[in-house]
C-alpha cells in the first residue's frame, strides 16, 4: 500500500513536471531575474522529490548506491541571470552488510578507508566491463557463475568463472573461490584510488556502474576482505522527507505565481490604453 501510494503522487508530480516543461521557454525569456530564480528553483524540489521516491524503492535494493542532493545558486554567464541548480554526486560509503549463509552470496567488507572503493568486476553484453557492490550469484546452464540480477558474467582473475557441478564452494577473505582443496579462480575486485576517480563511473541502474574514462586502480589486496553468505545492503533507506519537499516545492509555486500576476497588474497599469 505504501508504494502504491508514492506511484500515485509520483505520478502527480510527474504531471506538473511536464506543465513545467512546457512553459520553460518562456521562463528562460523573462527579463525578471526573480520570477527566473523561483523557476529554476521549483524545478530544483522537483528532483529532490523524487530523490526521495528513489530512495524508498530501493531501499531493500542489495548494491544500490544512493545519490545526494544539493542546490547550489549559480550566476548563468549567458542570461546573465541567477539561477538554482541541482548538483548530484552518488555517496559511495558501503551499504549495511546482510548476513544470507548461501554459499554463492559475497560482501566486500571495508578494513581501511579505501574498502568503500572496491568493486565486484562483471561482464555485460558485446563485452561491456562493468562494476558493481551487488554480490548475488548464481550459476547458469553452461556452468559460469553469473550475477543473479541481470546474470551478467562474474570476472574472475582468469575470465569468466566455471563452476563444476555440485561444487562445494568456499571463499578465502582475498576472493579465492575453492571447491574443497580445488583452487577455481579468485574473483576480480577492483580497488579505486579515490572518490574523485570513481565519479568517473556512470551508473547503468544505481547498483552497475560503467567508466566513463580509464583511471588507474589500486593494486593488491589491501582495504577490503571478501565475505562468503553475506551481501551489502543497499546504502539507502526509506525517506520520510517527501512532505518537506512537497511543501518546499508548493510554496516556490506559489511564490512564482504570485510574482507573475503582480507583472502583469504593473505592466497592464504601465501600458497606454487601448
Amino acid at each position: 500500500m505504501k508504494y502504491i501510494f508514492l506511484l500515485f503522487i509520483s505520478i502527480l508530480f510527474c504531471t506538473s513536471s511536464i506543465k513545467a516543461e512546457q512553459y520553460k521557454e518562456y521562463f528562460d525569456q523573462l527579463p525578471d531575474n526573480g520570477i527566473r530564480e523561483l523557476a529554476t528553483a521549483a524545478e530544483a524540489w522537483e528532483r529532490h522529490y523524487f530523490k526521495s521516491v528513489e530512495y524508498t524503492i530501493n531501499s531493500q535494493t542489495p548494491g544500490y548506491v544512493r545519490k545526494d542532493y544539493s542546490n547550489v545558486r549559480r550566476y548563468n554567464k549567458g542570461t546573465k541571470q541567477h539561477e538554482v541548480e541541482v548538483v548530484v554526486r552518488r555517496n559511495w560509503i558501503d551499504g549495511q552488510p546482510v548476513e544470507t549463509n548461501k554459499p554463492l552470496d559475497f560482501a566486500l567488507a571495508s578494513i581501511q578507508d579505501g574498502g568503500h572503493f572496491a568493486f565486484f568486476v562483471v561482464e555485460l553484453p558485446q563485452g561491456v566491463v562493468a562494476y558493481t557492490k551487488d554480490g548475488r550469484f548464481r550459476v547458469d546452464f553452461s556452468g559460469r557463475l553469473v550475477t543473479l540480477s541481470g546474470n551478467f558474467p562474474v570476472l574472475g582473475e582468469d575470465g569468466h568463472i566455471f563452476i563444476p557441478v555440485g561444487a562445494d564452494i568456499t571463499s578465502s577473505a582475498a576472493g579465492q573461490l575453492y571447491n574443497g582443496a580445488q583452487v577455481l579462480d579468485r574473483l576480480k575486485i577492483v580497488v579505486f584510488d579515490s572518490s574523485l576517480d570513481m565519479r568517473k563511473l556512470e551508473a547503468i541502474n544505481g547498483a552497475y556502474f560503467v567508466l566513463k574514462e580509464e583511471v588507474t586502480f589500486q593494486e593488491g589486496v589491501e582495504g577490503f576482505k571478501v565475505m562468503q553468505g553475506w551481501v551489502t545492503q543497499s546504502n539507502s533507506f526509506f525517506a520520510h522527507d517527501q512532505w518537506v519537499i512537497s511543501n518546499s516545492y508548493t510554496y516556490v509555486y506559489n511564490s512564482l505565481y504570485k510574482l507573475i500576476n503582480v507583472d502583469k497588474q504593473i505592466y497592464t497599469t504601465m501600458s497606454p490604453e487601448q
